[in-house]
């Protein structure tokens, strides 16, 4: 398939349909072209994840992208649930304070919610942190509760549900008991991140939270296994 990427910059799409199978994507180019991504599905009932993340980056971050070129894009999507993960790196910013993050949540939402005005919405807010305070004394990472209870305020004022993944983890210090009391172990050494075993376990609480189902049996039971800490 040869698509023509001249002319003025813009949102462009080029669609494949292919027979059932195993394929190869082979894209090469010929001039500067910049793709977006690529997303693949079947023409079959089920449900389409499409993770639109980056490392390293914030709510606010939505503030500074073209949205020019964003929008058409989710609106080609026409995604039913919109699910937003972040306060972990807000919680690491020394110069935010509480009214500066709510202030600049909003205008994300805002956003967010113009340009996909039917599909539900769901804050994800932060995980538990930890920190090393010195040799075998560890503490939490204050900032972290701030942000999820900012999140938890904003977030039902733009029509959006809110899921407090530090509660569902078992609040603060959570994270100590995820990496040191768990195993095997649900966090990893930084006391940042999980595990692969505690991104499951954090999936599976996340999904019972927003289905109101039972949690399936935990490899581990660390404090705070229930996802009673979800709000709404």
């Amino acid at each position: 398939l040869e698509v023509d990427a001249d002319g003025e910059r813009g949102p462009g799409m080029a669609r494949v349909i292919v027979p059932d199978g195993p394929h190869r994507l082979q894209v090469m180019a010929d001039g500067p072209v910049r793709l977006y991504g690529v997303y693949m599905e079947r023409d079959t009932p089920g449900v389409v994840v499409d993770a639109a993340g980056v490392s390293g980056r914030t709510a606010s971050s939505w503030l500074e992208w073209d949205m020019d070129l964003v929008a058409p894009y989710l609106a080609r999507r026409t995604p039913e649930l919109i699910v937003l993960a972040y306060g972990t790196n807000e919680a690491n910013d020394r110069s935010l304070t509480p009214e500066k993050y709510t202030d600049r949540l909003r205008q994300v939402l805002t956003r967010v919610r113009t340009v996909t005005p039917d599909a539900a919405c769901v804050l994800v807010g932060p995980s538990d942190r930890g920190k090393l305070v010195k040799k075998g004394v560890y503490a939490t990472w204050p900032a972290t509760a701030w942000v999820a209870t900012g999140l938890a305020q904003v977030g039902p004022e733009c029509g959006c549900a809110t899921w407090d993944m530090l509660a569902a983890m078992g609040g603060p210090g959570s994270m100590l008991r995820w990496y040191f009391g768990a195993t095997p172990k649900l966090a990893a050494g930084d006391l940042i991140h999980l595990s692969a075993e505690g991104y499951r376990e954090l999936g599976n609480r996340f999904v019972a939270a927003i289905t109101g189902t039972d949690l399936p049996p935990a490899a581990t039971a660390p404090q705070g296994s229930g996802a009673a800490g979800s709000g709404r």
